[in-house]
């Protein structure tokens, strides 16, 4: 089981997102905006996020610097803006790797998973 928060200021993906991962046995957490985000990083210590780049007031971009400073959890960035304009920028930024929307089921679990596998992987080092 791993502790999950997901960032995105859409109700209907937040929950969609949270329903999915309970069934598969994870702890979720939610954010709607960059601020909360940034609060519940800090009270829940997730193993992973999942952070919508377009936010609205301050953006995915500056949630995921910030979130960079706090420590190596991995970060999924997720947005509906296609990948070859904002690959680049995120994955400087520091992120884990990019998830476009509309989901496509079958690839959100394998970049959950391999995230998820990865900072395993790291921490037992």
């Amino acid at each position: 089981m791993a502790r999950i928060l997901i960032v995105d200021d859409d109700p209907s993906i937040r929950s969609m997102l949270r329903l999915k991962f309970e069934l598969d046995g994870h702890a979720v957490a939610e954010a709607g905006d960059a601020q909360s985000a940034v609060s519940i990083y800090d009270e829940t210590g997730p193993d992973l996020v999942l952070l919508d780049l377009g936010l609205h007031g301050k953006s995915g971009a500056w949630t995921l610097r910030q979130l960079r400073y706090r420590g190596p959890t991995p970060v999924l960035v997720m947005t509906g803006y296609e990948a070859a304009d904002v690959l680049d920028e995120v994955k400087a930024l520091g992120a884990s790797g990019f998830i476009p929307k509309p989901f496509d089921p079958d690839e959100l679990d394998l970049a959950v998973e391999s995230a998820l596998g990865r900072a395993r992987r790291i921490s037992l080092v």
